[in-house]
């Protein structure tokens, strides 16, 4: 019997008494588990599940809710209503971008370390899902590169670079748009709130990265929340 540690991603009903649950965990990367239906698990909690591993089964299983034991992340990201909304969202985006079935302990804790800041922060905490999902673009190897970042210089969204001039077959981001990169890429939660943007500043640069995440992996699909998050955006 093995303990594995790691968050919930989403829940899908299974049968009349039976759910799969998907998580992210520390130990053994993204899993699939089917569950009793009773046990109740809601996106973003973090948990501990003993069960016995079968490296060779698409679908792990265990049979009772004593197999499952909640650590956190359960009320907050709930019960506040604006934290809700984004918690709709990180959730689906950490199920679109972690897709490996294999340990990555760094990304682990930083993940889950960003979903406990999330749950506790009580100051401004608008600009957390930007700061999030530019931080994962370095885990996933797909991180802006800013050598070549001067004053005026665009951003083409494909190569992942900054030129003097328009990329001609390429998307790309004006510099206006582009000098905000270097900033984001050096934010974390503790000074989240310096970046004094508007509501469409936050609007667009979700669409940005939306988009870039979009261009550089494969198995990335358009996000179905990032409408929902326009009503926290002020």
């Amino acid at each position: 019997m093995e303990k594995i540690r790691g968050f919930i991603l989403r829940t899908n009903k299974f049968n009349d008494k039976k759910q799969i649950v998907e998580m992210y965990s520390e130990a053994r990367g993204r899993l699939s588990i089917v569950m009793p239906l009773k046990i109740k698990l809601f996106p973003l909690c973090i948990v501990e599940i003993s069960l016995e591993f079968h490296h060779n089964r698409q679908l792990q299983a265990i049979g009772n809710a004593t197999a499952v034991n909640i650590l956190g992340l359960t009320n907050n990201l709930r019960i506040n209503t604006v934290k809700s909304m984004m918690a709709l969202f990180i959730a689906e985006f950490l199920s679109k971008v972690l897709r490996e079935e294999e340990s990555n302990t760094p990304l682990y804790i930083y993940i889950e370390n960003a979903l406990k800041w999330l749950d506790t922060a009580n100051g401004d905490f608008a600009n957390f899902i930007i700061v999030l999902m530019i931080k994962l673009t370095m885990f996933m190897g797909i991180s802006p590169n800013l050598e070549g970042y001067t004053r005026g210089a665009f951003f083409d969204l494909v190569d992942g670079c900054f030129s003097s001039s328009p990329p001609s077959a390429h998307k790309y981001l004006h510099p206006e748009e582009a000098q905000v990169i270097p900033y984001l890429i050096r934010m974390n939660f503790t000074n989240i709130h310096r970046l004094p943007f508007s509501r469409y500043q936050r609007q667009r640069c979700m669409q940005v990265l939306e988009e870039y995440y979009n261009i550089h992996l494969a198995f990335f699909s358009p996000m179905k929340s990032m409408e929902i998050l326009s009503s926290v955006f002020d």
